[in-house]
């Protein structure tokens, strides 16, 4: 069986609430029906609400200007930014 681009949209439409929780869940039954009519309707707007643009600004500011600590050890150091890149 093969789907055409269009139908693959629908289906993950159709199936993205299942992969939400909390707020994210919350945020997606405040829209009425019908809102977001595309993946890319639902990108920009979960962006937006969960991801907003003073965030990201500020996140990227405190990875380009991360430094080791004066009496951080490497190791240390090394484990702060990676968890400072996944946040």
């Amino acid at each position: 069986m093969r789907f055409q681009l269009g139908d693959i949209e629908i289906i993950y439409l159709h199936l993205f609430h299942f992969s939400l929780v909390g707020n994210a869940k919350e945020w997606l039954k405040s829209h009425p029906n019908q809102s977001l009519s595309s993946l890319k309707d639902v990108e920009e707007k979960k962006l937006q609400r969960f991801f907003p643009l003073s965030h990201y600004i500020k996140e990227k500011y405190d990875i380009s200007m991360f430094q080791q600590g004066f009496d951080e050890a490497f190791c240390e150091t090394w484990e702060r930014f990676k968890v400072m890149l996944i946040k």
